[in-house]
C-alpha cells in the first residue's frame, strides 16, 4: 500500500503520524543503546574489581621478592668484598713466599726445610683456590634475576589478556 501525504500527517481517528512514530522508535532505540552501554560499563567495572586483588597480591609478592634479593645481594657483596681483600692480602703473601722459597731453595737445596716450605706454599695455594671458588658462587647471588623474571611474566600476562566478550 503506497504511503501518501495524508497518511503521513495524521489519521482520521486522531492517531499518531508516521513521523512521530519514527521519532519515538528512535528515542526508544537510543535508550536501549544507552542501557546496553551502561551494562557494558558495569561489566567492565566488575572485571576490573576482580583483577584488583590478584594484581595487588602479585605486586606485593614482586616487592617482597625484590627486597629478599636486595638483602641477598647486599650480603653477597659484603662477603665478596671481604674475600677480595683477603684474596689480595693472601696473594701478596703467596707471591712473597714463592719468591722467598725460590731463594731459599737455591741456597739450601737439600735440607729438610724445603719440605716444610712446600707444605706452607701448598696450603696457602689451596686457601686461595677455595677463596676463588667461594667468590664465584657469591657472584651468582648478586643481582635481581628472579624479580626481573617475575615482573616480565606478570607484564606478559597483563598485556596478553583481552576483555571477554559477553
Amino acid at each position: 500500500m503506497p504511503i501518501n501525504e495524508d497518511s503521513i500527517t495524521a489519521s482520521k481517528d486522531g492517531g499518531q503520524s508516521t513521523k512521530e512514530h519514527n521519532e519515538e522508535a528512535g528515542a526508544h532505540h537510543s535508550e536501549s543503546n544507552a542501557e546496553q552501554s551502561i551494562k557494558e560499563l558495569k561489566s567492565l567495572w566488575n572485571q576490573l574489581l576482580l583483577l584488583k586483588d590478584p594484581v595487588k597480591q602479585w605486586s606485593q609478592a614482586s616487592i617482597d621478592l625484590f627486597f629478599i634479593e636486595l638483602r641477598t645481594s647486599l650480603s653477597a657483596l659484603k662477603q665478596s668484598l671481604l674475600l677480595n681483600i683477603l684474596f689480595v692480602v693472601l696473594s701478596v703473601f703467596f707471591l712473597l713466599s714463592l719468591c722467598a722459597g725460590l731463594g731459599f731453595l737455591t741456597y739450601h737445596y737439600t735440607h729438610v726445610i724445603l719440605l716444610s716450605y712446600m707444605g706452607f706454599v701448598a696450603s696457602l695455594g689451596l686457601v686461595l683456590v677455595l677463596l676463588l671458588c667461594w667468590q664465584r658462587y657469591l657472584r651468582k647471588l648478586i643481582g635481581f634475576r628472579h624479580t626481573i623474571e617475575q615482573v616480565k611474566e606478570g607484564l606478559d600476562v597483563i598485556l596478553q589478556q583481552k576483555p571477554k566478550d559477553h
